[in-house]
């Protein structure tokens, strides 16, 4: 268990007003005035690389679509249709498109 406690806003607003901030507010405008800026760094944070980085940014990007661009749309499904196409996993919406534009090309 940690030791900090959590207050939201107001209940910090209380607890100054009553005199039991346990803020050292002193302290703080004696380092403010000697022009101290404040310490945020976090000694549990691991550096990481340039590299590193730019591989989450790849990662979460995402390209440009392989088959023509698809129109966004919401639709709803009975809970068996999606619970038929999610049981194979990833690419639920592709096979479940692909149904639909073989459908289509039948009746079209």
């Amino acid at each position: 268990m940690s030791g900090f406690i959590r207050h939201n806003s107001e209940a910090l607003k209380t607890l100054r007003q009553r005199g039991e901030s346990q803020t050292d507010w002193e302290w703080i405008r004696q380092q403010e005035q000697a022009g101290a800026e404040p310490d945020m760094s976090d000694p549990d944070d691991a550096e990481v690389t340039e590299a590193e980085f730019r591989e989450v940014l790849h990662k979460r990007q995402r390209g440009l679509q392989k088959s023509p661009v698809k129109v966004p749309t919401n639709i709803r499904l009975s809970p068996e249709v999606v619970q038929f196409f999610k049981a194979d996993g990833r690419g639920w919406q592709t096979r479940l498109n692909r149904v639909l534009e073989e459908y289509v090309g039948q009746y079209s």
